[in-house]
């Protein structure tokens, strides 16, 4: 009877072994837990740590050191003060800043060392890699300003480059021929250098002699040195205006208006102009905004001018003889062929008459009420919305 009342504790005894075991095994796993997210926690603060250090590391000053290479002989050469402005403008800290001329040992030693081809130029040494500055270029160990406006100086040939001889090839009796002076100007405005500003005759011994070397046939126009190449956006379209000759001045071929024709000798492009109005039509749009389009869009020299009205002896004479059959309107002499923006596009408003004049016949894209004279009405303009 005792021996059958042990046998449920060896039992239980197997069974609290078990349960002990089982205990331990996931306290074991509990432990292993815990140990990778300490490992885990920690690999992650040092993550956030290096982070932080790198953050506040990328927010210190760079530190940095400016070299300036200059020409003194060239007074016009670009400007490097925005290009330093830009520099000092950036999270630096200028720890030297030195200026030398392009003709010290210690100048050609630097344009040697980083291939320089241009200066004046900027050479930024010291914790480049922490900056990045527009118009620079890495060279060895420092970054160096590429982007130099002419005029510069070669910095091998030590030639300066970019400074623009101008000559004005003209007619000095033609008093309304186009003047380039205010071109020139323009030119100066934009940054060109201007090396030197000639104006010549064309009936001079100099002139002549240009005008044979080139071929020139109207005059005024200019004859631009080979140093206009340095400006690109200004002969990037040289060839819709003229021509690049073998010693690589540029010729302007395409004048403006008012000009000599050296080949007839006679003045182009002064025009005469007469406009037909129309007292009755006190709604009738102003002929005279025909002027302002001639003079303003189209630049048309307007050297004679009369108006009439479509009633007057003059204003009928001339209804009849075009046949025209709306007004206001105007009647342009054939001279405006010499401006061909305008003479281009002529068809789309107008007609050319046989004894050359061109008379403007779509009245209705003036915007404004005008008279249909075949049938004696206002024609009202359309409401704009």
């Amino acid at each position: 009877m005792e021996e059958e009342k042990k046998e449920p504790e060896a039992v239980h005894h197997v069974e609290s072994k078990g349960s002990g075991t089982l205990k331990l095994a996931l306290i074991g796993v509990l432990v292993i837990i815990i140990i990778v997210q300490m490992v885990t926690i920690s690999g992650l603060k040092g993550a956030i740590s290096e982070k932080r250090s790198a953050a506040e590391e990328a927010a210190k000053p760079a530190v940095i050191s400016l070299m300036s290479i200059k020409d003194a002989k060239c007074r016009d050469c670009f400007d490097l003060t925005s290009a330093i402005s830009s520099i000092k403008g950036g999270n630096v800290k200028i720890e030297a800043e030195n200026e030398a001329d392009l003709s010290s040992d210690g100048a050609k030693a630097l344009v040697s060392k980083y291939s320089i081809q241009k200066v004046p130029t900027v050479i930024v040494t010291g914790e480049i890699d922490k900056i990045s500055l527009q118009g620079f270029e890495k060279r060895e160990d420092a970054l160096v300003f590429t982007k130099q406006m002419p005029p510069f100086t070669d910095a091998v040939s030590g030639k300066v480059e970019g400074m623009v001889s101008v000559i004005q090839l003209v007619d000095s009796t033609c008093k309304n021929c186009t003047d380039f002076s205010s071109t020139v100007a323009s030119m100066k405005q934009v940054g060109v250098g201007i090396l030197d500003d000639s104006v010549i005759d064309y009936a001079s011994s100099q002139g002549k002699m240009l005008v044979d070397k080139y071929g020139i046939k109207l005059v005024p126009t200019m004859i631009l040195s080979s140093s206009i190449k340095e400006y690109p956006e200004i002969v990037k379209n040289w060839a819709e205006i003229g021509t690049v000759e073998k010693d690589g001045n540029y010729v302007m071929r395409a004048v403006n208006p008012p000009f000599i024709n050296l080949s007839t000798g006679k003045l182009t492009g002064v025009v005469s102009v007469i406009y037909l109005k129309d007292s009755k039509c006190t709604t009738c749009y102003d002929v005279m905004a025909h002027k302002q389009i001639l003079e303003g869009r189209y630049r048309v020299f307007i050297g004679g001018e009369k108006t009439y009205d479509i009633g007057s002896k003059e204003g009928s004479a001339l209804v009849a003889k075009y046949k025209i059959k709306s007004a206001p309107t105007m009647i342009i002499s054939s001279d405006v062929s010499a401006y061909p923006n305008l003479a281009g596009i002529w068809a789309q408003v107008g007609t050319v008459e046989a004894d050359g004049s061109y008379l403007f016949r779509d009245v209705s894209v003036m915007g404004g009420d005008y008279r249909n004279i075949e049938t004696n009405e206002i024609v009202k303009a359309p409401v704009q919305a």
